[in-house]
């Protein structure tokens, strides 16, 4: 019985095999470039201009130098299950070599920005920025819990525009249950510990979709704020958009574990439940869901993941905040 695959020699086995593998690299470049996807790029962003024909020149030359060297391509050679082999191992190896590097390039996490003050909190600590100033303003900035650090810029930012500010930072990603208790206690100690009644919320991710739950059940909270919620579970699918903006490691972990917590959050559900409290939610695409007056919607250009340390976002965010201020003071002007 002949065998079942013949690949003639082990120099026409390579030869083909290093076709494949190098310009199968070369397409995923110029897919990743066109699409912008983080996670499947070998060049930094200040290279990324180069991505796409850096990608059409290594196809090019990876057929260029494969016909150079062999000449023996013209004779009778591989058939086509040694050629289906070799293609598909090619792919694959081309595909963990690209998602391999794009996870070593990747700069490091974001930083945390050393905070006035830190609150001990159940799996969490609460750090607290601003209290330099006279707030009598204060927000509770829930990141999302797979990026604890990510808010920490805006924090800083917010503080300097005389808000007292906590970051929930996280050190393991909670449950509903201990999501919903750790939030409590760190709006009760902004309101009763340090004295100050006009308290919003201001969350990124499933910290948006924690934000918008927890502000239907808290009537004393004045406003909330949610950056690039998920609202539905169905956004944690996978896709290629789990890697546009980190490496594959990174990605998965930013989105596994989350979809119990978002069904039983069911921040949609609780959109109508802010009894005219203003509420806006900042995100890259339209967010259908029914219309409310008190409920504005913003779309930025922006990738999910940077929009917490985006300062576009953060002028977005504190541009409301100054607005709900006003509204406010207005409607204490009309009662009196």
């Amino acid at each position: 019985m002949p065998p079942l695959f013949n690949f003639i020699s082990l120099g026409l086995f390579l030869k083909y095999l290093g076709l494949c593998f190098f310009s199968v690299i070369g397409a995923i470049q110029v897919a990743a470039g066109g699409r912008g996807i983080e996670g499947l790029s070998l060049l930094p962003a200040s290279l990324r201009r180069w991505q796409m024909p850096g990608g059409v020149a290594l196809i090019l030359a990876s057929f260029a130098v494969f016909f150079a060297i062999t000449p023996e391509v013209f004779t009778p050679g591989l058939a086509g299950a040694e050629l289906v082999t070799l293609f598909g191992l090619g792919g694959f190896l081309a595909l963990i070599f690209v998602l391999a590097i794009a996870q070593v390039r990747e700069g490091l996490q974001a930083q945390g920005i050393r905070p006035d003050e830190v609150f001990p909190l159940p799996q969490c600590e609460g750090a607290l920025y601003g209290l330099s100033s006279e707030a009598n303003k204060a927000l509770c900035l829930i990141p999302d819990p797979q990026e604890p650090l990510l808010l920490d810029g805006m924090a800083s930012r917010l503080a300097r525009e005389g808000f007292l500010v906590m970051v929930l930072h996280w050190k393991q990603p909670p449950g509903f249950e201990a999501t919903m208790g750790v939030l409590a206690l760190a709006v009760e100690h902004l309101m009763k510990d340090r004295g100050i009644g006009w308290v919003g919320l201001v969350g990124h991710r499933l910290g948006g979709d924690i934000a918008l739950r927890y502000m239907g059940e808290d009537e004393e909270l004045k406003t909330a704020v949610a950056i690039a919620p998920f609202l539905e579970p169905e956004k944690l699918e996978p896709g290629l958009e789990w890697l546009e903006e980190t490496g594959f490691i990174r990605a998965w972990r930013r989105f596994q574990g989350k979809e119990e917590t978002l069904r039983e959050l069911a921040p949609l559900r609780y959109l109508g439940e802010l009894e005219g409290r203003p509420c806006l939610l900042i995100s890259q695409a339209p967010l259908a869901f029914p219309k409310w007056d008190n409920i504005k919607t913003v779309e930025v250009d922006e990738k999910p993941w940077r929009m917490a340390s985006s300062e576009r976002v953060t002028a977005l965010v504190i541009k409301w905040l100054r607005s709900c201020n006003k509204q406010m003071r207005s409607k204490r002007v009309a009662l009196v």
